[in-house]
């Protein structure tokens, strides 16, 4: 593995952290992509399914499609020379033919990358090069009933299978909602010993503005799952891959400081584009996103890093790259 990524990556890094500290600014320094519409599944819980109204088949697009997409993510990389880290979604990312060429070639533009994915597609071994590395993050969302109910049937021991057949660095993140809280820790335990995950995250499930969902884990029941939360850190260490700031973060008390309106997302630290090569007005789930009811993960990264100061949290983020 070339270290030279993250070398590249960390002026970058401290820039946006001193800027902060001095200006209480903040530039991006992120990019998060929805690489494609288009997916294998129908997730109940996914914000493009929900959001958009194209159709989802698995055709194969364009190569003109591919290049026009990359010539905007260049341009965005020219125009932002601050961006070191790209967030490649969708859809599903490495979906053969339909998005998995152009997150291939986007992955090369910056330092770091995260390939978020269902899992459902074998996990590429031959992303990293001399200029950049690429981890990927699988989506598992429970043990196999709950996880094939959201998601469909076998999707579970479809990932499970492609996570054991790759020797890709591979983490997963697991969205909370009202109907798996309670088998978050039987979760833990199946991938801690069963599988080759480096390691889980965590978020709470986001609604719409205005909608009443029964997915969404109102605020004061959220708080005793963080507890939760705090006894599987301590329990399983850096396999929980939150440090505690952050797994803090998510209290009720901090909601104010952490999401809404100070959330850093809204401010700038990402640009977030739709799979048109639109900005997105608010952040990667969209302009319906209810940004005081949110449990995303990525602020209360960027919260403990830049209002918390955590060292750890950063070192957690820098080390799935190793």
């Amino acid at each position: 593995m070339s270290f030279l990524p993250l070398i590249k990556a960390g002026p970058g890094i401290l820039s946006t952290i001193f800027t902060y500290e001095r200006e209480r600014t903040i530039t991006p320094f992120s990019l998060s992509f929805d690489i494609t519409s288009k997916c294998n599944l129908r997730c109940q819980h996914c914000y493009i399914y929900k959001q958009e109204n194209e159709k989802w088949e698995m055709n194969k697009l364009s190569e003109d499609t591919h290049n026009h997409k990359f010539s905007l993510i260049e341009k965005i990389k020219a125009d932002n020379p601050k961006i070191i880290h790209s967030t490649l979604v969708g859809g599903e990312p490495l979906m053969p033919n339909v998005a998995e060429p152009l997150t291939r070639l986007v992955t090369r533009l910056f330092p770091l990358n995260w390939v978020v994915t269902n899992g459902t597609f074998p996990i590429p071994e031959d992303y990293d090069c001399k200029d950049s590395l690429t981890t990927f993050v699988v989506s598992l969302d429970g043990k196999k009933e709950y996880h094939d109910n959201l998601r469909g049937n076998g999707v579970f021991i479809k990932a499970m299978k492609n996570i054991e057949n790759t020797n890709a660095r591979v983490y997963s993140h697991s969205v909370i909602t009202s109907e798996n809280r309670d088998g978050m820790e039987e979760l833990v335990q199946q991938l801690h010993d069963q599988t080759k995950l480096r390691g889980v995250r965590f978020s709470f499930y986001t609604p719409e503005n205005c909608v009443e969902d029964k997915l969404w884990t109102p605020l004061d029941e959220r708080d005793k799952i963080v507890d939760r939360l705090h006894l599987l850190k301590n329990k399983y260490g850096g396999f929980i891959w939150m440090s505690n700031d952050e797994i803090d973060a998510f209290y009720g008390k901090n909601l104010l400081s952490a999401f809404g309106e100070n959330c850093a997302l809204l401010r700038g630290a990402t640009y977030s584009m739709d799979f048109y090569g639109n900005k997105k007005e608010k952040c990667v789930m969209g302009s319906k996103t209810d940004c005081y009811r949110c449990g995303c993960t990525v602020p209360t990264m960027m919260y403990s890093i830049l209002e918390r100061r955590s060292l750890s949290t950063l070192l957690s983020l820098l080390k799935t790259f190793i």
